[in-house]
């Protein structure tokens, strides 16, 4: 049997306030990412098919340490993972902001996947330890905060290009937001469980997810809501350029974005609360396919805008809340359980980009959006399934 260690009300403060940290840097460093990626696959005239097809490096890396999880949290410790995940951050946009071929950009993005794996592994399994010994929740606010941190790194990074900055000057400005959080991390106390019976191992990750019908169908909406992620991400930019949107206009409206996700994650915490994670699932169902279907039909980039903000609204609360009501399932394995959650998530990241980079090249960044619709209406399928002990 695994106790949890509950932490002084000062100390539990303090880890909540480094983990808002952490995810709001986190939140940056993609909304900067997703800013430049126009800008830096024009000037190393990457494709939009060979853009999605690198962009795997990034969810496949990370999925390998994710399956890890366990074993690497049990290990190491949480803290060391958080702070070596922030290492290779800070080294990923530097050798981002030099890349000069196809290739160091690709290294460029497995640094990043480096990092990813290790955060998401340490700051979510952290999260989770902290809700069990405060017994109050966290996941919606501190995703939250991430989106927050989207918004901060999307309009900051759009305005810094608009004045005439090199995208090097910005992705540096990233590198040492990471090192003073490093700094501040070596002097905080994690909360832990304190393990008995190494339930935490990296080889009962898979077995974990798929010991039940329950975890099983979480895991499919968080891959489903990894999905929708990834076209907000790392093609809504792309799309409203298409449209005509000017590089501020495009880090304007994915700061918006960004918006509407941290939006989606604070209403969520009272959805969650008054409805539980089935309802949650459903509407963010009902949301996906009703923001593929309006940019089917809009003829305007603020329509387009209010859809895709619809979209990313949408699909704020699937993560955490596949992470907190599968948490009901696996209280003892906060390691393995994080890990193995978000390595869904990411497959279903990974799959979706490099189909919308296909269907693009073939007709149009509108049409491949309509993928998104498909999955919102596997969500709302999948949610109808669950059982009441999830809720």
């Amino acid at each position: 049997m695994v106790s949890v260690i509950s932490v002084e009300r000062w100390r539990a403060n303090t880890v909540l306030a480094l983990l808002v940290a952490d995810f709001a840097l986190l939140g940056v460093t993609i909304g900067v990412q997703g800013v430049l990626w126009a800008l830096l696959t024009k000037s190393l005239h990457i494709s939009k098919s060979a853009f999605g097809a690198t962009q795997l490096v990034v969810p496949i890396t990370s999925i390998v340490l994710l399956l890890l999880g366990g074993r690497l949290s049990t290990v190491f410790g949480k803290k060391r993972l958080s702070i070596l995940s922030l290492v290779f951050l800070a080294m990923a946009s530097l050798m981002l902001g030099v890349a000069w071929s196809i290739w160091t950009f690709v290294t460029a993005l497995f640094l990043f996947g480096l990092s990813l794996g290790l955060f998401e592994t340490a700051m979510n399994g952290t999260a989770l330890d902290w809700e069990l010994a405060t017994r109050r929740q966290l996941l919606n606010l501190v995703h939250g905060c991430f989106s927050g941190g989207l918004v901060l790194g999307a309009l900051g990074s759009g305005v810094m290009l608009g004045a005439g900055w090199r995208p090097f000057n910005v992705l540096a400005i990233n590198a040492t937001l990471a090192a003073l959080i490093i700094g501040a991390t070596l002097e905080v106390r994690y909360p832990y469980p304190t393990r008995h019976d190494g339930s935490d191992a990296s080889d009962s990750t898979v077995r974990l997810l798929t010991s039940s019908g329950e975890l099983r169908r979480l895991s499919w909406l968080s891959a489903l809501g990894g999905a929708g992620e990834s076209v907000i991400f790392l093609w809504s930019v792309f799309y409203l350029r298409e449209r005509g949107a000017a590089v501020l206009i495009g880090g304007i409206a994915f700061a918006l974005l960004s918006g509407s996700m941290a939006l989606g994650r604070f209403v969520n915490i009272a959805t969650l609360g008054r409805f539980g994670p089935k309802i949650s699932f459903q509407l963010s169902g009902i949301g996906l396919f009703c923001s593929s279907i309006l940019l089917l039909l809009s003829r305007r980039i603020a329509v387009d805008v209010a859809a895709l903000s619809l979209m990313s609204a949408s699909v704020a609360g699937v993560l955490p809340t596949a992470l907190g009501a599968a948490a009901l399932h696996a209280r003892e394995q906060t390691g393995a359980l994080a890990g193995g959650m978000l390595a869904a998530n990411y497959v279903g990241f990974m799959l979706m980009s490099p189909m919308v980079g296909l269907v693009a090249d073939i007709s149009s960044l509108t049409i491949a959006f309509g993928i998104v619709g498909l999955s919102g209406l596997s969500m709302w399928r999948l949610a109808r399934e669950t059982t009441r002990a999830t809720q």
